[in-house]
């Protein structure tokens, strides 16, 4: 199959598990820490069978970068569901095209990669539209600096150091010797979280666990598919993951089922959309 076909999937299924991240956080477990908890669990639960079959498991030859890339990933496990329970999906979901421009500079900064004048020029203009994707009815620059956006943003960057160490680690280890024991880590750091959430787990409905079994289908989908993607092209892959699938769906759905996600006046998703495209135009700009 070709790589472009997987990068779809792979779009397709981040797509999908924003939008359910959103309603399984909005009408399901309204408790951003015990979905994250079960949420991380179902993951790790569907990624080791395929793991094992793979065949390429093992004990790491080194763990120092291992150890700093399952602390990143913990930490943006948790960044990722409070920010998207704070914010719209067609203000969070182009924020990721700010993971470009912070990948760029942590990437000068830790791995001592040069950065062009033009890549710190479409650094700025990212982060630029990265402040209006996020207006409101009431758009107010002084203002828009809401909790949520300091989230995400602290989220893109968490994002960033991860790739870095991710990047870092595997140069010295397998991509299963790697992942496994960074998801690993990552999970055992959640168990911080449960005086979170201990006194609801009782509570545990079918319906909540099946509709985030169901997020983590869609993590998982995304994430295999994309490495199939990257493994063999990845500025056309970064390109794809690049187009906010799940913004177009939550803009349709706003003025389809309003109640369900969302709902602003024309003007603010044409301030919205018109900010995502610079974003997604700079950062394809950078990938490439």
């Amino acid at each position: 199959m070709n790589f472009v076909v997987f990068a779809w999937i792979g779009s397709l299924a981040y797509a999908a598990e924003t939008i359910l991240a959103k309603l399984t956080s909005r009408y399901g477990m309204k408790n951003p820490w015990y979905l994250n908890f079960l949420w991380s669990t179902f993951i790790l639960l569907l990624i080791l069978p395929v793991a094992y079959l793979s065949g390429q498991t093992g004990w790491p030859n080194s763990w120092k970068y291992i150890l700093w890339a399952a602390f990143f990933y913990g930490l943006s496990n948790i960044l990722y569901i409070l920010a998207l329970c704070l914010l719209d999906i067609t203000v969070f979901s182009p924020l990721f095209n700010l993971r470009v421009a912070f990948s760029v500079i942590i990437a000068g900064l830790f791995l001592h990669e040069s950065l062009t004048p033009i890549q710190l020029i479409l650094v700025v203009i990212i982060m630029i539209a990265g402040i209006f994707v996020n207006a409101e009815e009431k758009f107010n620059l002084k203002k828009i600096w809401s909790k949520g956006l300091i989230i995400a943003l602290a989220e893109m960057i968490d994002l960033s150091l991860m790739g870095v160490f991710i990047k870092l680690a595997m140069s010295e280890n397998s991509y299963w010797q790697v992942t496994l024991p960074m998801m690993g880590i990552g999970e055992i750091l959640m168990i911080f979280t449960i005086p979170l959430f201990i006194k609801e787990v009782k509570t545990l409905t079918g319906a909540q666990a099946g509709s985030t079994a169901l997020l983590a289908v869609a993590s998982v989908v995304g994430t295999l598919a994309c490495n199939k993607a990257f493994a063999e092209n990845v500025s056309v892959t970064t390109v794809i993951l690049s187009v906010p699938l799940s913004m177009i769906i939550a803009g349709v759905l706003s003025y389809i089922k309003p109640e369900i996600l969302e709902h602003h006046t024309t003007r603010i998703y044409i301030i919205r959309f018109t900010a995502a495209f610079v974003m997604i135009a700079g950062a394809i700009k950078l990938s490439l």
